[in-house]
């Protein structure tokens, strides 16, 4: 039977798609729950009509993100007295890595940098198994982004003097780097790659004062969360509840074990997993 869906639901299909299911499927669980329509011309048309609007909606939000991120980019650069620089490109790609170092060097006049900081929220959030298993070129791209590129802009900027002693390599690893999550198999692969990659870092780099480490955040409502799940509001409300001091991780926390890793009190911090998370991955299943 073919039905159109009106929300988007894992492994099945986005909103607004046109799918085949089997009868019971459709009349019992999809068009009961009121999440698919009968694929009628008259439905049909329908959501056309809720698909321009979305469409419209999201494009008026993404004008909304776009005025706060350069709103919030004028008010850093005034902070710094204009020192501080934005690149929007993709930050895994070689070729990106082989324009920006240069330009970096060039604003730091050849300083070494104090920190290196890999928090790239891009991957693939689907099941190993179902519908629409992940496929290898997914599962790459992942791994890629999400861990492996911290080797290559660490070898980069090596390679180029901006790496020194007192210079700190951290990335942010999360819960789902031991636990297994609906969807989320991929990211925990690339996650466990990046610590493995922060951990070497560290070990053949600490001889020179570098020093590498993952930042562990719990739970943190932000928009990057919202893509790893469409029951990210219910993962919120679970995390309050388990988590010791009831309430979720905040980019402010996040920012402040950041901020105390460059201190020189943690120049001896090296190859570890640093908790910032208030307790929540020592308190029972999620």
């Amino acid at each position: 039977m073919k039905v159109i869906l009106l929300e988007n639901i894992k492994r099945i299909g986005s909103i607004g798609e046109i799918i085949d299911v089997k009868r019971g499927f459709a009349r019992n669980f999809l068009i009961a729950n009121k999440k698919a329509l009968y694929a009628s011309k008259e439905n049909i048309n329908q959501v056309e009509k809720i698909k321009t609007q979305l469409s419209k909606k999201d494009n008026e939000k993404k004008q909304e993100a776009k005025k706060i991120a350069e709103e919030t980019i004028a008010e850093v650069k005034s902070l710094t007295n204009g020192r501080c620089h934005y690149f929007n490109t993709n930050a895994a790609s070689e070729e990106a890595m082989d324009s920006f170092i240069p330009q970096i060097k060039e604003i730091t006049n050849g300083s070494k940098l104090k920190l290196l900081l890999h928090s790239i929220a891009f991957g693939t959030t689907t099941n190993f198994f179902g519908d629409k298993p992940v496929t290898q070129r997914q599962m790459d791209m992942t791994v890629h982004v999400m861990g492996n590129s911290i080797l290559y802009w660490t070898q980069k900027l090596l390679n180029e003097d901006l790496l020194g002693s007192g210079s700190r390599i951290i990335g942010l690893t999360s819960e789902g780097n031991y636990l297994a999550m609906e969807g989320y198999g991929p990211v925990s692969v690339a996650k466990v790659a990046m610590e493995a990659i922060i951990r070497q870092i560290g070990w053949e780099l600490g001889e020179l004062g570098i020093t590498a480490n993952a930042v562990q955040a719990g739970i943190t409502p932000t928009r990057a969360l919202t893509k790893i799940t469409d029951n990210w509001e219910e993962w919120v409300e679970s995390t309050k509840k388990r988590n010791p001091m009831r309430r979720t991780t905040t980019p402010e926390d996040v920012a402040g074990t950041i901020s105390m890793l460059l201190n020189p009190e943690a120049d001896f911090i090296n190859c570890s997993i640093i908790y910032c998370d208030g307790g929540e991955s020592r308190s029972g299943s999620f």
